[in-house]
């Protein structure tokens, strides 16, 4: 599990697949179905996690299972719920 650096509470923070799916659709700001890294940043940010830049881009890198340099759907799910596994009801 990756330690969760968050620096405000979070913890009452919980996901559904139907808010996952608003956020992805918003962070996915160029419309290619995929979120690349400035897209990444902006999305962990939509969902209430506090990281820095650097550690998602840590996160990205790990959780690019295809190395295509952008997050399909199931690879930005993996990486939330590495980052905070409680997040999703």
């Amino acid at each position: 599990m990756i330690q969760n650096p968050v620096r405000r509470d979070t913890s009452e923070i919980k996901m559904t697949s139907e808010r996952f799916e608003k956020a992805f659709a918003k962070g996915d700001t160029d419309g290619s179905g995929t979120i690349d890294l400035a897209e990444a940043k902006a999305l962990v940010k939509e969902l209430g996690l506090d990281y820095t830049a650097a550690q998602i881009e840590e996160f990205f890198k790990k959780f690019d299972a295809d190395n295509s340099g952008e997050l399909d759907k199931e690879e930005a799910k993996a990486l939330v719920k590495a980052i905070r596994p409680d997040i999703f009801q």
